[in-house]
């Protein structure tokens, strides 16, 4: 059964070790997962369509290996990862990686790995480093882009196609793309741990220790403030508004002017969660290498 087309909580038993990153590709009904030993697999109505293995034989990069972004381009022809201190592109016709980039070592033996990964609408692709830097690709892997910045994102997406928006954990900052000059930088007043936004990145949701917001990032007012429960920090947002939040063992979800879901897991743990774009329903990756669907209609 496709994931749109869900009627009730799906399981599927994916990965022998906790799965830790989620996407869709909801034009092709597409889901892609990561588990902790670098392991991706994208499904297809509940059947393994490509596997990769990413983990790396080389002492000196293992230490930095772990799944740092899976993303689908707009037509999900392509799936982005960004692992260790590589980020590839791979088809989702033949499995192959189509083009890939690894950011040159500093002084020639620090590894600099990619933090975060973004796709825009119209199939452009941004990452930052840990090196403070952020860089921006065409589909076909061609550089449009790069700066750098004290503000360089942990996480970040694309707002409205020309301007990228994110965070540091510590302030919000938007850059315009076509220059890298910033635009904005907007102090937090508590640390952001999960960060997560609509599919044109108008609205925003942050995450701290204490509560969970959603910001209108034009008007930059918020517009629904929630409590947190104790777990990973993870959130997800959909484009009407339905935030999905993450406890150790329970998945909570929060729609305006309705009252809020809770969804229990007491067999496992949530790593990684992602919400549909059109708010119908909710995935979870879990500790016991699971991925649990609910429908949300």
């Amino acid at each position: 059964m496709s994931l749109t087309a869900l009627r009730e909580s799906s399981v599927i038993s994916g990965h022998d070790w906790p799965v830790q990153s989620l996407a869709f590709a909801h034009s092709t009904n597409l889901l892609a997962t990561g588990d902790t030993q670098r392991h991706v697999k994208v499904w297809y109505d509940g059947k393994v369509l490509h596997e990769l293995n990413l983990s790396s034989r080389e002492d000196k990069v293992k230490p930095t290996e772990r799944i740092r972004g899976l993303a689908f381009s707009p037509t999900g022809d392509t799936l982005y990862i960004a692992c260790g201190d590589t980020l590839r592109a791979v088809s989702m016709t033949s499995g192959e990686v189509r083009w890939k980039y690894t950011p040159p070592r500093s002084f020639g033996f620090l590894i600099i790995s990619p933090v975060s990964l973004a796709v825009s609408t119209y199939g452009d692709v941004a990452v930052s480093t840990d090196a403070g830097r952020v860089l921006l690709w065409t589909a076909e892997g061609a550089l449009k882009a790069q700066w750098w910045d004290n503000d360089s994102p942990r996480q970040l997406a694309f707002l409205n196609g020309e301007q990228l928006i994110g965070s540091d954990s510590f302030s919000i900052c938007t850059w315009k793309i076509s220059t890298g000059r910033k635009l904005s930088r907007r102090r937090v007043q508590e640390r952001i741990y999960g960060f997560a936004a609509t599919s044109d990145a108008s609205k925003i949701v942050l995450r701290s220790i204490h509560d969970i917001q959603v910001w209108d990032v034009v008007a930059d007012v918020m517009l629904a403030q929630y409590g947190v429960p104790y777990g990973a920090p993870l959130v997800s947002i959909s484009d009407q508004d339905r935030v999905a939040v993450a406890g150790v063992h329970e998945v909570v979800v929060h729609t305006p002017g309705r009252e809020s879901i809770t969804i229990p897991l007491s067999d496992a743990s949530v790593r990684s969660l992602k919400i549909a774009t059109d708010g119908s329903f909710v995935t979870a990756g879990c500790s016991d290498g699971t991925i649990r669907t609910w429908n949300l209609s």
